[in-house]
């Protein structure tokens, strides 16, 4: 997370903006991991299109949207 917040540090001036950026690509980012780690489990069971959402959402609501708000707490 130290990287992606560096990254919008670097990216944007304002601090509200580099923020919202920050929860922004950090809920996006575990999102599409919890979607890749779908499509491997998918393989072999849970293979209806609703895991893909409960994965999905699962990764980016838990450590991607909450813990970046614990990361920004932190910083």
């Amino acid at each position: 997370m130290s990287v992606l917040w560096n990254f919008c540090r670097a990216a944007v001036r304002r601090a509200a903006w580099q923020r919202r950026l920050f929860l922004l690509l950090n809920t996006v980012f575990f999102g599409l991991s919890g979607f890749m780690l779908w499509l491997i489990v998918s393989r072999w069971t849970l293979t209806a299109p609703d895991w893909a959402v409960v994965f999905t959402g699962f990764a980016a609501w838990g450590p991607g949207f909450v813990g970046g708000i614990l990361y920004l707490y932190n910083h």
